[in-house]
């Protein structure tokens, strides 16, 4: 039990790197392309199908009885499965992030959250992609660097005003992507801007 969820924070205060530019150069070549992490999972999009299915089936046959107000209230629940089913599929067209070099990209922000202001993050969910049911990813963002909102944005995805936190969640990840390595790649990426910043305070210097 104690690997299903991962709430461990990863604060930028923590981050500790050389100081030779070799090393500096190193780190940010390992962060020079751009990342998309997409949504993935068949178990609860499938459910959600097969339960719909199934409320449809009993709903008929309580409608041949003439039980019409449990047909409405089963009709009622397989439709608002139906419509949390479409919107899931709609939402996976759109990933949950973009790691660039840049900054963090989303939907909630009009331009990527820059590495440096995001002060902490936690990926809450489980190790395995199998065992997931729900993803849930903070990102504590330094008031210096709050990028401009957009209105619309992707469902699930918010930037929780109070917390001053950037809030994105789904059901689960695609195959290629785990907790691990997202965090692994999350660190890279800011590690890798950390380090640009360096540099250019070693030029001025």
């Amino acid at each position: 039990m104690a690997d299903k969820k991962l709430e461990e924070t990863h604060l930028i205060s923590d981050v500790k790197l050389p100081n030779d530019e070799k090393s500096l150069k190193a780190i940010i070549n390992e962060a020079n392309g751009q990342i998309p992490v997409w949504e993935g999972g068949v178990f609860i999009p499938l459910a959600f199908l097969v339960l719909g299915i199934a409320l449809i089936g009993t709903a008929y046959q309580n409608f041949q009885i003439g039980k019409m107000m449990t047909m409405v209230i089963l009709g009622a629940l397989a439709i608002l499965l139906f419509i949390i089913l479409i919107r899931t599929m709609i939402r996976r067209r759109i990933p949950y992030m973009v790691l660039t070099p840049e900054g963090l990209e989303t939907t909630v922000f009009k331009t990527p959250v820059p590495w440096r202001g995001i002060t902490d993050f936690q990926i809450n969910s489980s190790k395995s992609n199998s065992m997931n049911i729900a993803v849930d990813m903070e990102f504590l963002i330094d008031d210096k660097f709050l990028p401009e909102e957009n209105t619309k944005c992707r469902g699930g995805s918010y930037y929780d005003t109070a917390k001053k936190k950037l809030m994105i969640s789904g059901f689960n990840f695609r195959l290629e992507t785990n907790r691990d390595k997202l965090i692994n790649e999350l660190d890279k990426y800011r590690n890798a801007a950390i380090a640009r910043h360096k540099l250019e305070m070693k030029k001025y210097k």
